[in-house]
């Protein structure tokens, strides 16, 4: 396992996860329940499982620098690699690749985000290693979630045929990257068995994703190698050169074109934490479905999501609605409008109200 690293995408800023989520303090650095690590510690708690702590990378932008510090303490400085400035994930991957295989060159790279839930852990571990095991080989593999619902906010990967198995774990080809659905779509979808949710976790070795983006996205390796070699020496260079890539996501830049991806379906009772809707699948509920976080009165009320801090939110008579309380803001949102809260973030933006974003 010296060869196998995990990176850790920790630049989100979380939006829809407004009023508890600033960009100060991103969904990730947050405990969900008031009470529990933060969700970043408990990413990197279930990778200590499989690696050594040594060989756990984080990639952010400068401003989270210090949260990573406060909440991950044993890993090394340098595995904190910043970006000179946000650039999407492309970018961020492509710069922490190169980064890594500058120290290993045989380095096999799990990337992952640092805001999910994954209840499964025991299965996770295996699904890794499964997953190292073939990027070993050349391929790209990515983890897809075995669905449970027709769900509209995730995108979706359609499985080809079984091509291995490794160690009990069935690796599939990959017959398309498919955006997010309509609910029709997403029955569809469902009823089929074909299909996963694109959970972003991709395998790949340094040499490999490296290749790629030189053949795909030249101009934007050549920026990340000559950033690699002055990041540390000549910040506000390594500043100006990064600020000229593309802004892309790794799936658009790179997995969307790339023929022989591999695939493997994995139930892992996973959740990306993406909205408040998402924490009422993950907390523990009353025997009314409701999550109640903070000591607060709910009467008559069914499936609601209720937070607090600092003072008692009373709700009566609701129905699949989520109140989030804070010190400044407070967000009534019925639960399946939960990812439009970004729009809040947007008019926040625009009417000049920045301290609430």
């Amino acid at each position: 396992m010296n060869n196998y690293y995990a990176l850790v995408m920790a630049g989100g800023s979380g939006t829809r996860f407004w009023p508890l989520s600033r960009k100060r303090l991103p969904k990730q650095f947050l405990s969900i329940d008031g009470r529990s690590e933060s969700l970043i510690k408990m990413t990197h708690n279930r990778l200590k499982k499989t690696f050594d702590t040594k060989n756990i990378f984080f990639v952010a932008n400068p401003e989270y620098s210090s949260l990573i510090s406060r909440e991950i303490t044993d890993i090394p400085a340098a595995n904190i690699i910043l970006e000179p400035v946000p650039k999407n994930t492309a970018p961020a991957i492509g710069l922490s690749a190169a980064i890594i295989s500058g120290k290993d060159e045989e380095a096999v790279i799990a990337v992952l985000p640092s805001d999910h839930y994954i209840k499964d852990e025991a299965l996770f571990s295996n699904v890794l290693k499964a997953a190292y095991q073939a990027a070993r080989e050349g391929d790209i593999i990515t983890i897809g979630i075995t669905p449970d619902r027709p769900e509209t906010g995730f995108g979706y990967i359609r499985k080809g045929a079984l091509i291995s198995n490794i160690d009990g774990i069935d690796i599939h080809g990959v017959e398309a990257f498919i955006e997010k659905p309509n609910r029709q779509k997403a029955i569809e979808y469902l009823s089929t068995g074909r299909y996963l949710w694109n959970a972003g976790i991709f395998v790949f070795t340094a040499k490999k994703i490296l290749e790629e983006m030189g053949r795909l996205m030249p101009q934007t390796l050549d920026a990340i190698l000559r950033v690699r070699d002055i990041i540390g020496k000549e910040p506000g260079k390594a500043k100006e050169i990064f600020s000229s890539i593309e802004s892309i996501s790794i799936d658009y830049g790179i997995m969307e074109k790339v023929s022989g991806i591999r695939v493997i379906p994995a139930d892992l009772k996973w959740s990306d934490v993406g909205s408040w809707g998402a924490v009422r699948d993950i907390l523990q509920k009353d025997n009314y479905g409701n999550v109640n976080i903070g000591g607060n009165i709910l009467i008559d009320c069914q499936d609601c999501v209720v937070r607090s801090e600092n003072r008692t939110v009373a709700v009566i008579g609701m129905n699949s609605v989520a109140v989030i309380a804070t010190d400044d803001a407070i967000l009534v949102t019925p639960l399946e409008k939960c990812q439009d809260v970004k729009k809040v973030v947007d008019e926040l933006d625009r009417t000049g109200k920045k301290g609430l974003v």
